[in-house]
Parts: structure tokens; sequence; C-alpha cells
């Protein structure tokens, strides 16, 4: 039988993991089954109450990133990553979701010449299964961000993409002056679309979060407008935001109407750096 460690520990002792095709398991015992789909579930008993995006929003985010709308943010990522990895790097996609960014930035490593080890982690058992099944190398499970299940000083990059976060945790795996992006959307993030849906609207709120345990090495904001030509697509945008949850049917039902759009994308990415 042919074994490799995984870049994930064992969620209850914190050994090392061997895997096969089926099953992750460690010294001590502990196994856990993959889904059919790639994934493996590392979620302990205690957050089972814990739930991510639903198929629905799954399969929306899925369709609307496929179409290249937000590939400039993708770049961005990119760029502001690469001048700070070593040329093997560990990579943690905090709150992969259905893993587009984990992937893409993934393969935008490789064609640069790094060879990244990629790992993602969601609560959301959809969204991992959309993401195990991405043709690239990478790891996915279901796990909590606040009991990540890495070894201390794992990573060396940290992604966290419009997700909560646990600093604590974070700083737990990151490597001495490793590096943590977050990414946030500004006032006026797709502020049309919302105005296409509610009688009254109001811009986000946005604060840049101060860490004490990392410093903040530099801000890159990106603003663009974005041209949505059928409602489809229009759907699958409002669809993949936390707006689809709040919104009455009555709300949501306005977009059947809207045809074509042009709303504002704006986001803040944020690079910060371990202090030790």
């Amino acid at each position: 039988m042919n074994e490799k460690i995984s870049a994930f520990c064992c969620p209850v002792c914190g050994n090392e993991m061997h895997k096969d095709d089926k099953i992750l398991r460690c010294a001590s015992g502990h196994c856990y089954d993959y889904a059919k789909s790639g994934y493996v579930n590392l979620l302990m008993s205690r957050q089972g109450r814990l739930h991510g995006d639903d198929r629905s929003m799954v399969r929306a985010r899925t369709a609307f990133l496929s179409q290249g709308y937000f590939s400039p943010l993708l770049k961005t990522l990119a760029s502001v990553v690469m001048p700070n990895l070593p040329s093997s790097p560990n990579i943690f996609d905090a709150g992969c979701g259905e893993g587009w960014y984990t992937e893409q930035l993934h393969n935008i490593l490789c064609s640069n010449g790094f060879s990244p080890k990629s790992v993602g982690v969601d609560i959301s058992r959809d969204a991992l299964s959309a993401a195990a099944k991405r043709p690239f190398d990478g790891e996915f499970a279901v796990a909590s961000l606040y009991h990540v299940p890495l070894t201390d000083a794992w990573a060396d990059l940290i992604i966290n993409v419009f997700a909560p976060d646990c600093i604590e945790e974070f700083s737990r795996i990151l490597k001495p002056k490793g590096i943590y992006v977050k990414i946030i959307p500004l006032e006026d993030h797709l502020l049309e679309l919302k105005k296409a849906v509610y009688d009254s609207v109001y811009e986000n709120e946005v604060s840049i979060p101060d860490y004490s345990e990392f410093q903040l090495i530099s801000n890159t904001v990106l603003r663009k407008t974005i041209h949505l030509n059928d409602n489809e697509t229009i759907q699958n945008l409002f669809m993949m935001t936390p707006y689809a949850r709040k919104t009455s049917p009555n709300d949501i039902a306005k977009l059947n109407e809207v045809s074509e759009l042009d709303t504002t994308t704006s986001f803040s990415v944020l690079l910060y750096q371990k202090k030790q």
C-alpha cells in the first residue's frame, strides 16, 4: 500500500498522519475516512454545530468565479505574496470554500518557479466536496479555524479571503516572519448590486484589523467596475454573498428583472508579517 505523509496533523493528539486513497491515520490509532470527493473530515465532535455555505451558495460561487470577474484580485494576491515566499512554501487557505483561490494561487506559484504545498480548511462539507475535486495537488479538510489541524509553525503563508479569522491559531501555525494575507471588502463593494435588491442601501463598515502578533506591511486597494451581462451571472453573484441568507424572498425576486448590471468591486489586500 502506497502511503504519504499528510500536511494535516491529528486533531485529537497532534501526531503526524499518513494517508492512502481512503483513510488518514496517526501512530496513536486515530483514523479519519476520506469522502468520495477527496476531502477528509477533521472537525471535532464538540464543534458539530458549526455550519458553512450550503450547496446552492457553493454552486453560485463556483459558477461566478470561473468566469474570471475576480481574476484581478487573484493576480494582486499573487503579486503581493510572491516576493515574501521561500521556493517551497507551505500555504494554508483559511476558510477556503470551494477552493478557487487555493487552486489558482497554487498554479500561479508553480508557473513562477515555486513548489508550493497547499492545504485548505472550511466548515462546509458542500464547499469541500467541490474543492477536493479540483485538478491540482492540494489537501482539503472540514475543520474549524479555531482548531486548525496543522502543527506549530507549519505555514509560510496564510490566506484569508472574506472569511473569519482566529488570530491566535494563525499565529500558532505560522512560521516566524511568515506572512498572513487578509482580503476584505471595502465600503462600496457591490453597492449597485445591493441597490437592485434593497430599498435602503448602506455602505459596508470597514475596519483595518490591528493584531498584536502581526505587523501590517502593506494595504493594496483594488477597485474595479464589472459588467454583468446576463441574469444568471447577476443571480450567482448575489447568491454567493452573505446577503443571500439575510434577504427576504420578495427582495431576492427583484433580481429576476435585471438582465444587465454594472457594479463596483472594491477590496483591501492586507499583508501582515508575524513579528516573531
